[in-house]
């Protein structure tokens, strides 16, 4: 392109040629516009190769902290229905069957008492990109829909964490009569090393503390703050499954 120019320009001032000075100046002009355009074409393909190389880091953490957050989720799910089915199984098993309980086994069905597991989202980049207010970074409006959809459920589900733990701290205090407490915080640094040192909790016990119209009252209100929390839960997956779907449909098409 610029040979051919350059080839022109010189066409100018041969001999015999009537050309003038504003033909030679008009080149010069199509050359500087044609570098500037191209200059602003190379820049404007940096500029979207920067932001979409920012943009697939950013999906790619948002993928692996909602495969966590997912794959919490359903340990959460599973603890509270399995704890929801020990807790109809020990209003219903016979004085005989609770007498003939391991001290393990005593210790499940106390734990049934009190759901104290939680979720615990992992959400490092999602807090950073609404702190910094780069939601609008990920390219896709659908995809920022859904990352504060889960933000709203997730704090709809906080609201019943709290009351999980109210009725929590109230059945700890009503046990302490039985010699509890027997297990130490989920996620505590020194739960192996307190483990030793908790009472253990006989079968003679757990009759006692069924028997207990205040305490098993008390657990069946948590029971029932757990089953609502559940329901919650359920909103908050499907927040977290439609995230998931659309960060791997950007992933595969970019």
């Amino acid at each position: 392109m610029l040979f051919i120019f350059r080839k022109l320009r010189k066409s100018f001032f041969l001999p015999g040629k009537a050309r003038t000075y504003l033909a030679y100046a008009l080149g010069e002009i199509v050359l500087i516009m044609v570098g500037i355009l191209l200059a602003f074409t190379i820049n404007a393909w940096w500029e979207n190769r920067k932001n979409w190389t920012e943009e697939r880091n950013i999906l790619l953490s948002l993928n692996d902290e909602f495969l966590a957050n997912k794959q919490e989720l359903v340990s959460v799910v599973n603890a509270t229905e399995a704890q929801e089915n020990r807790f109809v199984q020990l209003q219903s098993m016979s004085d005989d069957e609770m007498l003939a309980l391991s001290a393990d086994e005593v210790r499940l069905f106390l734990r049934s008492l009190n759901p104290r597991r939680t979720f615990d989202p992992v959400r490092g980049t999602v807090d950073s990109l609404i702190g910094a207010g780069n939601l609008d970074i990920l390219s896709n409006v659908e995809l920022q829909r859904a990352i504060t959809s889960f933000l709203s459920t997730s704090k709809d589900a906080e609201s019943s964490e709290a009351i999980i733990r109210e009725f929590s701290i109230k059945l700890l205090e009503a046990l302490t009569k039985y010699g509890g407490p027997w297990s130490s915080l989920r996620g505590h640094p020194m739960r192996a090393a307190k483990s030793q040192f908790l009472n253990q909790p006989a079968p003679e016990t757990l009759k006692k503390i069924r028997s207990d119209e205040y305490v098993m009252g008390l657990a069946r209100q948590a029971r029932q703050s757990a089953y609502v929390y559940a329901g919650e839960l359920g909103y908050v997956m499907e927040d977290i499954e439609q995230i998931l779907d659309l960060v791997n449909k950007e992933l595969e098409t970019n």
